[in-house]
């Protein structure tokens, strides 16, 4: 049986806890206010305490008087809505964890459970983690600028995986992939959804960025909007494009071969958007080229081309066997239907030519035959 002292000024908010978690072994004691709450803590050991405080200034208050005790006791914050920076003063205060006060029983519940069940050790206060949804990349700068920390932020976004490495709270290097990193943060400040853990260290990590926090969040935000201006530029994001089926991909370069590709079974552009999300700007500029030089065309243009291949495979099978039937041979003795015979000679060889020309296996009439090889081929 755990012990849990609830220290809120609403005794509405302990019947929600001691309601929705009736079945754990978790036995609450409820205190209204920190005079209370000081006297009891001193006399007894609870396993932990819980401040249910919508005011953050009273928490802060009630925070500092608590941590006067020197207990060790973990404690857990629950209060109303607050800002990144406010929620990180409550971990750096020591807060095993601070989550917004819920309304409903069944959060409660999913919320409390999570606590009981992961944090039978003590939390590593030096781990902060959190979701993209609700910090970006950006927001991250420049929260741990505020706070002059050293360490790595470990991001995962979708199957992406990254680190930001900051030195008293300055940005000095990220790692993504083989990406310069000044590239690299510029791809992931588009990062909204997954997420992030934030580990310090007291390592003196190598400088690879110049600039200082301030100036990477304006290559950041430069490069959001470069992108949704070319975004803008694009007409018809809804329409379903394919790779040219005529398209002679030896000819394109591999990095775009790829982006082109992706076309192959047809996708919108917006679905593009999504897939090539990391893909530098170049890439995104390129796309009116391709629509251009019909790299990408729609369905109509894609089923016109395939009907083209396949009737151009056709002729190429029946004029293969033509050519080979009817082609000059290497033996001189006999002459091709394209050969031009002579019609008025003296000499008995000619006339030998003119005979041998005419048996009944030697085809002359080329026009006929090429009428006939196109009348095949149309089929």
């Amino acid at each position: 049986m755990k012990d849990v002292v609830v220290i809120s000024e609403e005794q509405n908010v302990f019947r929600m806890f001691s309601s929705a978690l009736a079945h754990l072994p978790v036995h609450f004691t409820w205190l209204g206010n920190m005079d209370d709450a000081m006297e009891t803590l001193r006399a007894e050991r609870p396993d932990f305490v819980f401040f249910a405080v919508r005011n953050i200034i009273l928490l802060n208050n009630w925070l500092a008087r608590y941590k006067g005790l020197k207990l060790n006791i973990p404690f857990i914050c629950f209060t109303s809505h607050q800002t990144w920076e406010r929620r990180e003063l409550l971990w750096m205060a020591g807060a095993s964890e601070v989550i917004e006060l819920p309304r409903l029983k069944k959060e409660f519940l999913i919320i409390i459970e999570n606590i009981f069940s992961q944090r039978s050790e003590k939390k590593n206060k030096n781990e902060i983690s959190g979701n993209l949804s609700d910090f970006n990349v950006i927001d991250l700068i420049q929260t741990f600028e505020d706070s002059h920390k050293n360490g790595i932020i470990s991001l995962r976004h979708m199957d992406k995986e990254a680190e930001l490495v900051f030195n008293k709270g300055k940005l000095v290097n990220v790692r993504f992939g083989s990406r310069d990193p000044l590239d690299a943060i510029r791809a992931m400040s588009l990062w909204r959804e997954g997420t992030f853990v934030f580990k310090s260290d007291k390592i003196r990590h190598a400088e690879m960025i110049k600039l200082d926090n301030q100036q990477v969040i304006l290559e950041c935000q430069a490069y959001l909007m470069k992108r949704e201006k070319i975004i803008r530029s694009f007409s018809d994001k809804d329409v379903v494009l394919y790779a040219a089926p005529m398209l002679d991909f030896e000819q394109v370069g591999p990095k775009v071969r790829g982006y082109i590709l992706f076309f192959k079974e047809g996708h919108t552009l917006n679905d593009f958007l999504e897939y090539a999300a990391d893909a530098p700007l170049r890439i995104l500029k390129d796309v009116d080229k391709w629509l251009k030089k019909k790299w990408l065309v729609k369905k109509s243009q894609y089923k016109e081309q395939l009907y083209l291949l396949k009737k151009n495979e056709n002729r190429s099978a029946v004029s293969k066997i033509f050519q080979r039937v009817f082609s000059k041979s290497d033996d001189k003795n006999i002459i091709s239907y394209t050969t031009d015979i002579p019609t008025n000679s003296d000499s008995e060889d000619d006339e030998f030519l003119i005979t041998h020309s005419q048996s009944e296996w030697y085809f002359s009439d080329s026009d006929l035959l090429d009428t006939f090889i196109a009348a095949l081929e149309a089929k």
